[in-house]
């Protein structure tokens, strides 16, 4: 492997939290909802950002390590009242929330929860979650949602996936080595672009093969209408609209955590270093939406 694509792996590695066993960094060990309940100045905020996505009235859900938030007014504020660790997380087109990764500490101990969430959804806008499919057995990394077909990233597992029924069952998938993240085209959800530590790859088939396109490595967005972005270990936005020629368009400036497209030059970036960024052209330029 390059020089340049290990260390790139390396970093997303680390930012994304990826590790299999269901255990969280010492640093960063989760809070459970008893300390929270003294108010506010115990919160500890997300700690670290795993997902971006759109809420309905044109605010910003973030998922973290430390439970689910939206930006309100430059603040990040917590919906809802657990502390679940949100490892992976979608915003579908019809509002419907999917995220996955492990429970609240207290609620694990208290119920005797297995270590990984499988599939889990919310329907109000992040207040409640509810169990869909795979409690104990998958914690995807990377999750999609494209009407009733979902993909995702078992990293419990290293298993691809795929669902035609909104999640409820799941068939696996090749792969094309250890999925950083995967994007599809909206209109053509058979068609995927997947990185990997050995570059970018596409399937036309659902995932059921792949074939090398590129090799950019980093994480990936993808607007309903528009061009597929990319963003490296460095921080760099690149973009292209066949996966197979890139160009550098930006500079976010801090290495990523997580990155998703809200419309077709419409970004939004999670920075490791706790700032998260919105852009209107596409990449070019960045203007701060809060930190954390």
């Amino acid at each position: 492997m390059p020089l340049r694509l290990a260390v790139a792996l390396l970093a997303l590695l680390a930012l994304a939290g990826c590790g299999n066993d269901g255990e969280p960094a010492a640093e960063e060990t989760a809070p459970t909802s008893r300390e929270l309940s003294g108010g506010p100045a115990d919160d500890p905020g997300p700690l670290h950002v795993h997902g971006l996505g759109p809420a309905p009235d044109g605010g910003l859900y973030v998922a973290a390590h430390t439970g689910f938030f939206r930006v309100v007014g430059g603040d990040l504020e917590r919906v809802g009242d657990t502390v679940q660790d949100l490892m992976g997380f979608t915003a579908a087109a019809d509002g419907t929330l999917l995220a996955s990764g492990h429970p609240d500490p207290e609620e694990a101990a208290r119920e005797g929860l297995p270590p990984h969430l499988g599939l889990i959804r919310s329907t109000d806008g992040g207040e409640t979650w509810e169990t869909v499919s795979l409690p104990g057995e998958a914690d995807f990394h990377a999750l999609r949602a494209y009407g009733e077909r979902l993909y995702g990233f078992d990293a419990s597992n290293a298993h691809l996936l795929a669902s035609g029924d909104g999640g409820e069952t799941w068939e696996e998938r090749a792969q094309p080595g250890l999925v950083l993240d995967l994007v599809a085209d909206a209109a053509r959800p058979d068609r995927l672009l997947a990185t990997t530590p050995d570059g970018l790859f596409r399937s036309t088939d659902g995932g059921r093969s792949w074939r090398p396109l590129a090799q950019q490595v980093g994480l990936l967005a993808r607007p309903d209408d528009g061009p597929v972005y990319l963003v490296d270990a460095e921080g760099g936005l690149h973009t292209s609209t066949d996966g197979a020629r890139w160009r550098r368009v930006g500079e976010t400036g801090e290495p990523p955590a997580a990155l998703a497209a809200l419309g077709p030059r419409e970004l939004v970036f999670a920075g490791h270093d706790g700032d998260i960024l919105r852009s209107t052209d596409g990449g070019a330029t960045w203007s701060p939406l809060a930190s954390f």
